[in-house]
């Protein structure tokens, strides 16, 4: 098993671009899966100097209805005609981020979602349940409840309903669970209905805390002058620090709230950019390969 991270918010290599988003492509078995789709066509990019082969995915997922991890399916799609999608239906309804009265589209690309709704492109589209088992080792899953630790990233996040707008819910993410080598791996997009909560369901579907956790914490902007919720983010590191887990965090946990839960977490928590690969050996040990 490998996981090749397609895109994120940084890289430290020079053939690599990095934007605001995330796409990890993944071996798993023999199934090919991509895991979000960045904000654009970028990624593609970035899978030819992995030499990953876009054609051969044969399965999508995609973890949320936010332009930034949809908006390269359009790209994907003219690469990959077969490759099945599995998406919430809630995903295709409008998001917005409301801000100083400022409401902002922030769903997945308008013409995206007239391509998906296309009857052409039905075959290729499956809509998930609360709990979809996609193969044996390979669980999708939704509608985390639960309030603890609630990140004021998620304040203004909403979705429209009839002619007002509401608090998202967020019944439109998903998350991924894979089995490898008797170690179970969650990967999450941005962890919008939160990380402690998202780990928790995943303790009573599989029955213990995943042994590695991949993707984005989702913490608020830091400020102007580049400072951040120190107080959030320790009550977070600690709290995650109680799972026997491994993270590999990126993406809206941002650089500035990863380098303090690195203090605080030490070897527990590492960060992954673009074009950085995930590689597990026979033991069910991951380890991050940087040597490109």
């Amino acid at each position: 098993m490998k996981i090749i991270c397609l895109m994120e918010n940084t890289t430290c290599y020079n053939n690599i671009k990095a934007q605001h988003g995330l796409s990890f492509y993944i071996e798993w078995n023999e199934r090919k899966i991509l895991f979000d789709t960045g904000a654009s066509d970028l990624f593609v990019e970035n899978a030819k100097q992995r030499n990953v082969d876009l054609n051969a995915v044969d399965t999508l997922i995609l973890s949320h209805g936010h332009y930034d991890h949809s908006g390269g399916i359009q790209a994907f799609l003219e690469k990959n005609d077969h490759a099945t999608l599995y998406i919430r239906e809630k995903a295709l309804e409008p998001h917005f981020h409301i801000h100083d009265q400022k409401i902002s589209y922030i769903g997945i690309p308008k013409n995206i979602i007239q391509e998906l709704k296309h009857p052409l492109r039905a075959q290729q589209i499956h809509f998930t349940k609360e709990w979809e088992v996609i193969e044996d080792g390979c669980i999708l899953f939704s509608n985390v409840t639960g309030n603890q630790y609630y990140s004021k990233g998620n304040d203004g996040l909403a979705m429209q309903k009839g002619i007002t707008y509401v608090t998202d819910d967020f019944s439109h993410e998903q998350n991924l669970i894979l089995k490898e080598n008797g170690k179970w791996i969650l990967i999450s997009g941005c962890s919008h209905s939160g990380v402690v909560n998202i780990i928790e369901k995943c303790k009573t579907l599989i029955g213990k805390e995943p042994d590695i956790l991949i993707g984005g914490f989702h913490f608020a902007k830091p400020e102007k002058d580049g400072s951040i919720d120190t107080e959030f983010a320790a009550k977070i590191g600690t709290k995650l620090q109680t799972y026997h887990t491994k993270y590999y965090t990126c993406h809206c946990t941002r650089v500035e709230y990863y380098q303090y839960l690195k203090q605080q977490m030490g070897e527990q928590i590492e960060y992954i950019g673009a074009g950085d690969e995930l590689e597990w050996r026979k033991d069910g040990g991951c380890k991050k390969i940087e040597s490109y």
